[in-house]
């Protein structure tokens, strides 16, 4: 499979991972997260050590094992990459009774080296370890959750490419692939904010016909004095087409200033 992949020469390089939900406790606080085990090319796939916002980019040197967090699961945690005294202990999840984790699981200490900061959901549950401690943690030699791929060309080319090379064994996912359900929801958001749009616009529509309709009925005997003096219908119509626009557009002029005011207001408040 390896050599599969050296020989497309679109690809850049890649990298391999594995992943697993497990226990976190560091200090007296504890939550749930997700391990990342990449080796050392995964830096070179994403450039993930440029997004670090505090500490360092490592993940094992001098036998010591390092873990680098999404800055939102430190802030559940409450970690310091500055303390390099106290560990993050690391314990597989097997059961739901979370009392009994310490004693009964597989446990590994990794120490706080750095956070990241991504814009989306990663930073709030992932913490990246070495490879070689996530296959000692899940038991797992030479078996990984993905290979993350950096490659350069026509995107649904490549993946033909690397599909057609692996076989059908393996499931071939670009980014927008992984973010589905995420463009499904923004799509469907988005769809509901046109309806939302259109369905205000008819109802300001109909208020607007029932309006001038309200007027006409009222202005009866302006009109029938308007067809004494020698209006014609399309006059008379035209005042009120007239009326009607002016009412819209110092509705509207009135609405955007209002609008304005309040998010001004508001701004200033925070």
């Amino acid at each position: 499979m390896i050599r599969n992949l050296k020989d497309i020469g679109e690809i850049e390089s890649f990298s391999f991972v594995l992943e697993e939900v497990a226990y976190l406790k560091y200090s007296n606080n504890r939550t749930v997260g997700i391990i990342k085990g990449v080796d050392e090319n995964y830096r070179k796939v994403n450039k993930i050590d440029t997004l670090i916002v505090a500490g360092d980019y490592k993940l094992k040197t001098n036998n010591i094992d390092y873990g680098i967090l999404g800055a939102g699961l430190a802030n559940k945690l409450g970690v310091n990459p500055q303390d390099r005294l106290t560990p993050i202990s690391i314990y597989l999840i097997s059961s739901a009774n979370t009392a009994v984790l310490e004693s009964s699981y597989k446990k590994a200490d990794v120490i706080p080296a750095g956070r990241f900061s991504v814009p989306d959901e990663t930073e709030m549950k992932y913490i990246l370890i070495s490879l070689e401690l996530a296959s000692y943690l899940l038991e797992l030699e030479n078996k990984y959750s993905a290979i993350e791929i950096k490659a350069n060309g026509n995107l649904a080319d490549i993946k033909n490419i690397i599909k057609k090379s692996l076989g059908n064994e393996y499931i071939v996912r670009d980014r927008m692939d992984q973010d589905a359900e995420l463009r499904n929801i923004i799509n469907l958001e988005r769809w509901a904010a046109y309806a939302i749009v259109t369905l205000t616009l008819l109802l300001l529509t109909f208020n607007m016909i029932g309006s001038l309709w309200i007027i006409v009925i009222d202005k009866k005997k302006d009109i029938s004095v308007l067809q004494a003096m020698g209006a014609t219908k399309k006059t008379i119509r035209s005042v009120f087409i007239i009326e009607g626009f002016l009412i819209s557009i110092i509705g509207l002029l009135s609405g955007i200033i209002i609008a304005l005011v309040f998010y001004f207001l508001q701004r200033n408040s925070e």
